[in-house]
């Protein structure tokens, strides 16, 4: 069995970053939310967007499994 590894994001993780985010947010919230709110959300989960995140004050984490990212852990830094 695979155990789950936490570690800083790279370069290399945005796409499935990307899909794990989009995929968790269709399976939980979108159904619940305006046309708008989706959208907007679309536009955040682009990739440069979240690697123009990791740049700034956020800290983000990929939950990782078998070489594959599970999992996305988004920090403020203030707030760690």
């Amino acid at each position: 069995m695979d155990s789950v590894k936490i570690r800083k994001i790279e370069g290399k993780d945005f796409e499935e970053v990307r899909d794990v985010s989009v995929a968790s947010f269709s399976d939980t919230i979108a159904c619940r939310l305006t046309v708008k709110g989706i959208s907007t959300f679309s536009e955040i989960a682009e990739s440069n967007i979240f690697f123009n995140r990791m740049k700034e004050v956020n800290i983000i984490h990929v939950a990782e499994k078998a070489n594959k990212a599970e999992g996305v852990i988004e920090n403020s830094e203030g707030l760690v």
